[in-house]
């Protein structure tokens, strides 16, 4: 015997009851977020290395003002993605490639993770311990 699913669950979605508007909004948000993948995807992995190697304007101003007289390394510059480079492949192209599709995975997880954990709360806080 096949039961049909409970109606007053608020978070089980039945397609039949889902309204056109709202299914299009969410094929809209899925298309945003594909191509948004695809172009940071794209700047991580190809134009991050045409990237400028000159100081940004606070390592300039630090060095025109003598503050950086404590500079010290990176304490990260012996990881496997130090100094923006991936530790073991030769072309540089594509270890600076590899090293900035790497920066973005670590990024989306976080972000992800963060974005996950607070929506949990938000669940239990509404439903209840």
């Amino acid at each position: 015997m096949d039961e049909e699913p409970a109606r007053d669950e608020p978070h089980v979605m039945h397609d039949e009851n889902v309204p056109e508007e709202k299914r299009a909004r969410d094929r809209a948000l899925k298309r945003l977020l594909v191509i948004g993948t695809i172009v940071v995807l794209a700047l991580a992995g190809f134009v991050s290395y045409y990237a400028s190697s000159k100081p940004d304007g606070l390592e300039k101003v630090s060095a025109d003002h003598h503050l950086d007289a404590r500079k010290r390394d990176q304490p990260m510059k012996d990881s496997p993605v130090g100094g923006y480079q991936v530790k073991g492949v030769h072309d540089a192209r594509l270890s600076n490639g590899l090293a900035g599709l790497a920066g973005v995975g670590v990024v989306a997880a976080a972000g992800g993770g963060l974005f996950w954990l607070a929506r949990r709360r938000r669940t239990e806080r509404r439903d209840g311990p």
